[in-house]
């Protein structure tokens, strides 16, 4: 299959995702709604950044603006649901003033949103940013060859960066070079076929370990924010060290798993066949 083809398809398939993902937010906004949406979000940007020569309209860059934006709408009200998710579980006296306090932040982050939200449907943004996505350079590229030449060298960024993450700001970082490689994976999976679930078992592995890390770190930012409590703010630095060290411990074994596999990476098996119908697999949509 032609790069253009499957790039219009998957890009297509995750773009109506995302347009169903805001609706359901905007009618229903809870805690995993919003984390649904910010997913979507991340997935149909990285399948615009992995496909840059073939969408490379400037309408293309207005979309990956506005996806920028609509993120960062949605930041408050991720770091509020985690922060209300996992205070409790310190069981120290402050911690459910602080929860009531999140949860009236959490409100005045969804009133910023969902106008937002609104305004997608009301704008026809869906009809718009489909028609945009319409190959033009590079779209006549074999699909393997353009695999072969992208997803290296997200592998590469991301063992180097993991090798040398220290600080909280480092590991944050590895975290979200973890979702590009891993959403990327998980969209070339009709090229590398079952060889891909080790790789992303990897992937998932230190994902989660950082997760669990950005996610004190985020809480401690926002409980310094609304009024700081001394004895919760110690819990959350001393949790923070501990899934720090966790991820430094399981690091290793999920670096060597991935270094083995660039080789494979950039040699796609030639008897795979892709399908004619490129499809974004299950896994892609969500978490």
């Amino acid at each position: 299959m032609e790069t253009g083809t499957f790039a219009a398809q998957s890009a297509t398939r995750l773009l109506e995702r995302l347009a169903y993902q805001i609706h359901h937010t905007r009618q229903n906004g809870d805690a995993e709604a919003v984390h649904d949406l910010r997913v979507a979000i991340r997935r149909f940007g990285q399948s615009l950044a992995l496909f840059k020569p073939v969408f490379s309209g400037k309408e293309v860059k207005k979309i990956r603006r506005r996806l920028k934006g609509l993120m960062e709408l949605t930041n408050d009200a991720r770091d509020c649901d985690v922060g209300i998710e996992l205070l409790p579980e310190s069981e120290l006296p402050g911690a459910p003033s602080l929860v009531e306090k999140l949860q009236k932040r959490r409100k005045e982050a969804m009133r910023m949103l969902v106008p937002e939200l609104r305004r997608w449907r009301a704008r026809k943004t869906s009809s718009k940013w489909r028609s945009a996505l319409t190959p033009n350079g590079g779209s006549h590229t074999p699909l393997e060859q353009t695999v072969a030449g992208r997803l290296p060298k997200l592998a590469r960024k991301f063992l180097k960066d993991g090798d040398r993450a220290t600080s909280a700001g480092d590991l944050h970082h590895v975290r979200i070079e973890g979702k590009k490689l891993r959403y990327s994976m998980e969209l070339f999976e009709p090229v590398y076929g079952a060889a891909v679930a080790g790789w992303l078992e990897a992937v998932k592995d230190v994902q989660s370990q950082l997760g669990k890390a950005n996610d004190c770190r985020a809480v401690r930012l926002l409980v310094a924010d609304i009024g700081s409590d001394a004895d919760v703010e110690d819990w959350l630095k001393k949790r923070q060290r501990k899934k720090t060290r966790e991820f430094h411990k399981g690091w290793q074994a999920a670096a060597d798993a991935l270094r083995g596999a660039v080789a494979v990476i950039k040699n796609p098996p030639e008897h795979k066949p892709v399908g004619r119908s490129a499809t974004v697999p299950k896994v892609a949509l969500r978490a």
